[in-house]
């Protein structure tokens, strides 16, 4: 029955290709044609389809196609199912979708081959530029076929291939095989023959490896690319003519081996990456699509180790794609020669090569081994996790449900109103992602994304001073893994969205850049195109973070546990059940060691200064070791309690809410599951505080930190932090720090805040008066004082702190500089103050930093711009274009109009 039915099936598919008949697709019609119940003909269509066999298009009735007739005919057929006949021949292959890359990596390679193609007067010719294996032969060959499918060559033209370097020893018979000859052109020609030009005529010559072309060679192409003629070799005066396309080839760098006059007159080079230059996503989809081919190839069901798939991704193929497609076909023949043909074919890292194998060894970033599945039926995109889902769906419905909400408060809600509705359905849409349940295959995918998550977050931590929750990577992680699956979001409703847009920038403008810094990164990491929702529900995701984390919740607390998402999961769990924001979480491989759990303990106390009680929930019997490595500031209280559960997590943050104290909450924990635990009580409360800062950005707030930290001995009790200076100026230093524990503030502009010494940075750099060891002879003894002061004199040299903010040689930009400085003086007719020099030093070194690392600022108010006369800007930007010149950088407005602050308004 299930043959039969297979059989109509596939042959009315296949007339539905050639002619687009709907005939005999539906189970009704089915039924009649096999004289069957249509209750037993549905029940096996479904079965069929549950396997692979058919695709099913949602119309009324339901319509079945078989997969392989439509993926032969050129469909993309990836997904199980589509919703209308239009969006299956939407399906209609562009050739050159089949390509693992299209919208990645080879995306700019594939738009200049169609540009090649589609020129007129029979195109243009191209040549790719690559290290071997890394695809330029198969491509190639889709050139072909895209050209025919877009009816720039016949159905029958042809496509000849040409290995230059298998004839490079003998450049005669190169020669005549590309030119043909004439009869007795050399010895041994006996008759006239046809060259391959001939034979290409209405098609395509490929020439791989045409750097091994001789220049007499090279020099004959390239006249029959200007006059599409040639002479066949031996010939006088005859000339023949070919209407052929070209398409060259070559591993070697341009211009070593070609003659300039050929490779001019190939008006389109692209250049292929190589397998480790190519994204992990991409890198993962081709191990997948080879096992997948192999299995079609072996009628049998492959048993994968997800570690085998880790390390084909990490090993790095000098033979690139090529090799890693035959180290996979090679893995699978191994072990067919021996497998019982009823049985799955298992592939595990004891088959990998030597040479790879090493990898295994090294690799640290591995979960437990589980197996993959994979069948002649398996679709790649859904073993991926790229397959269309009802989840990626939630998020254009979350979306119409915020714009309800927001159309709500332009009418009668308030903004805490709005905002407080909206957070909590942003959450409860990361909720459901996190919590989803998925296939080991997806989880794959879903650790990779996550390591590149963290790693982005801890950039933003340090050069940014963003934090998250560290849980909250694997929340972003999950939103971003169901946002891949659908290619974009519905963006219905723009002016909408402008507005929405528009009240989150004026109302929450710290967390709307951070979530702009967050998806420029996550774009070029992840190489996932994020548009104007994604931005908004991240911007609500921040501020919800940064909501939490402002609560009011004196203890923090840290949960560590190996494995991949152990700890992100124990903390989603219980924030999730208690509905607060207690618990973060670090997630340690099996491999971390005690020392490395400890340093991590030892940071995370460094990094979150303004606690004074910190609780770590440690599992695996780690607590005797870690608590060696960590060192406790003597005004904290720290706890740590051995063998994490989900049962200790929620009591703990039971304990939290209730707001008891940490000794007697360790203790209670402690009695209560007998477990090992210890603690460190604070022994000075009393806390002496130095606060950096720069209007140039808290990244030089940060080294100026620095500096001062190298100043202090470790014994004089007093901490140093850096902070925003437009923060500090409108916001003052906030909850977590008593205006009594500041000693002063020092930086390049005073901030003003009450009853706080400022000591400018110029100050300290020039020794002018005594103000710092005035107001530090107060907190420390003369002797102190005196060697404090020393340490200042030698740490605040001009070239100390130049060479604390950029990579480049701090005498070398002091000169460059010096030289700006004085041509301001002579343009500007004015003598620059030395509080204004200094700042000025320090701006324009950071500037240069900034611009080198691409990471100029690029927001000024506006209002203020347009106030700025245009002679003023022009003349500013005249005296930097020498730096412009020398690092090969752009100096955009915003930067210009700091400088006119810094020049013209700084008080």
């Amino acid at each position: 029955m299930k043959e039969k039915l297979q059989a109509i099936i596939e042959e009315n598919t296949q007339e539905f290709v050639l002619s687009q008949k709907r005939e005999k697709l539906t189970a009704n019609e089915l039924a009649d044609k096999l004289n069957q119940k249509r209750n037993t003909v549905s029940k096996y269509l479904n079965q069929l389809w549950e396997q692979g066999v058919f695709i099913k298009i949602n119309t009324r009735p339901v319509l079945f196609m078989s997969r392989k007739i439509l993926k032969d005919a050129g469909y993309l057929v990836e997904t199980a199912s589509v919703e209308t006949i239009s969006d299956l021949k939407k399906l209609e292959e562009n050739t050159f979708m089949k390509l693992i890359g299209i919208n990645g990596s080879l995306q700019s390679a594939i738009q200049q081959i169609e540009t090649a193609t589609m020129y007129p007067d029979n195109g243009l010719a191209f040549i790719l530029f690559g290290p071997s294996g890394s695809g330029k032969s198969y491509i190639a060959k889709l050139s072909h076929q895209y050209a025919i499918s877009q009816r720039c060559l016949s159905e029958e033209a042809p496509f000849v291939v040409l290995n230059c370097a298998q004839y490079a020893d003998n450049p005669e018979l190169l020669s005549s095989l590309l030119f043909g000859h004439v009869k007795g052109a050399f010895t041994g020609a006996e008759e006239e023959k046809e060259g391959l030009l001939a034979a290409a005529d209405g098609g395509i010559l490929f020439l791989d490896e045409v750097h091994r072309l001789s220049p007499e060679s090279q020099e004959k192409l390239f006249i029959f690319m200007d006059k599409g003629t040639y002479t066949p070799l031996g010939a006088v005066k005859e000339t023949k003519k070919a209407n052929v396309r070209l398409i060259f080839a070559t591993t070697e760098k341009r211009e070593k081996f070609l003659l300039t006059t050929f490779i001019r007159r190939i008006p389109i080079q692209i250049e292929l990456p190589n397998l480790h230059q190519r994204s992990e996503r991409e890198r993962l989809e081709l191990i997948y699509t080879f096992f997948q081919e192999e299995s079609v190839i072996l009628d049998t069901t492959l048993s994968i180790s997800s570690r085998v798939i880790q390390v084909l991704m990490h090993y790095q193929f000098a033979g690139n794609v090529g090799e890693l497609k035959n180290t996979i076909k090679y893995l699978c023949a191994f072990q067919y020669r021996k497998m019982d043909r009823k049985r799955q074919l298992i592939i595990n890292t004891s088959l990998l090569p030597e040479e790879i194998y090493a990898l295994v060894e090294e690799e640290n970033t591995i979960s437990p081994v589980k197996n993959i599945l994979i069948s002649p039926n398996t679709l790649i995109r859904e073993l991926e996790g790229l397959g269309k889902s009802k989840d990626a769906s939630k998020i254009d419905k979350l979306f119409e449900e915020i714009l309800s909400l927001f159309q709500l408060y332009e009418e009668e809600l308030t903004s805490n109103e709005f905002l407080k509705k909206a957070l909590l359905k942003v959450d409860l849409m990361m909720d459901s992602f996190v919590f989803d349940k998925m296939s080991e295959n997806n989880r794959m995918l879903l650790q990779m994304i996550n390591r590149k998550v963290k790693s982005i977050m801890n950039f933003l931590e340090e050069d940014y001073h963003l934090t998250i929750f560290k849980n909250g990577a694997f929340y972003i992680s999950s939103y971003l893994f169901y946002r891949m699956q659908q290619n974009y979001l519905e963006n219905e409703h723009e002016s909408k969205f402008a507005k929405l847009k528009q009240f989150l920038m004026n109302s929450y403008n710290e967390a709307y850049e951070n979530a702009k810094n967050l998806i420029f990164l996550l774009e070029n990491k992840l190489d996932i195109f994020l548009n104007t929702k994604d931005e908004i529900l991240l911007t609500f995701y921040l501020i919800s973070t940064d909501l939490q984390q402002r609560e009011e919740q004196r203890s923090k607390v840290l949960i560590l546990a190996h494995g991949f998402a152990t700890a992100s999961s124990l903390a989603n769990v219980g924030n999730r059940l208690l509905n607060q924001q207690i618990f973060e979480a670090f997630d340690m491989s099996l491999e971390s060691t005690a020392i490395e759990i400890g340093q991590k303990v030892d940071e995370y106390i460094q990094k979150n200064r303004d606690n004074e009680e910190f609780i770590f929930l440690v599992d695996m019997g780690s607590l005797q070791e870690i608590e060696r490595y960590i060192h406790p500031r003597d005004s904290i209280f720290i706890g740590i309690v051995n063998n994490v559960t989900t049962s200790m997590v929620l009591s703990v943050g039971q304990m939290i809410i209730n707001k008891m104290d940490p000794k007697t909450l360790i203790d209670t924990i402690q009695a209560e599951q007998q477990i090992e635990t210890k603690f460190y009580l604070p022994k000075n409360k009393t806390r002496r505080i130095i606060i950096t800062t720069c209007m140039t950005g808290i990244g030089t707030a940060d080294q100026i930190r620095k500096l001062i930290e190298n100043s202090l001995e470790e014994d004089y009790n007093i901490e140093v932090f850096s902070m925003n200076y437009y923060s500090l100026k409108h916001n003052g230093i906030g909850p977590s720090i008593s205006p009594e524990e500041v000693i002063t503030i020092i930086g390049t502009d005073n901030p003003h805040i009450n009853n706080i010494p400022y000591i400018p940075l110029e100050k300290l750099i020039s020794g002018e008066d005594g103000t710092f060891t005035t107001v530090m002879s107060d907190v420390l003894t003369k002797e102190e004082t005196e060697q404090l002061n020393r340490k200042i004199i030698k740490n605040f040299s001009l070239d100390k702190v130049i060479e604390s903010i950029t990579i480049l040689e701090s005498r070398t930009v002091i000169n460059e500089i010096e030289k700006i400085l004085a041509q301001f003086e002579v343009l500007f007719n004015r003598k620059i103050e030395n509080k204004i020099q200094m700042t000025l030093y320090v701006h324009i070194a950071c500037l240069i930093e900034r611009l080198i690392r691409n990471q100029a600022i690029n927001e000024y108010p506006e209002e203020s711009f347009n106030e700025i006369p245009t002679n003023v800007l022009d003349a500013i930007r005249r005296v930097l274009s020498g730096i412009e010149n020398k690092y090969s950088v752009t100096i955009p407005p915003s930067e210009l109009g700091y400088l006119y602050s810094i020049l013209f308004e700084y008080q």
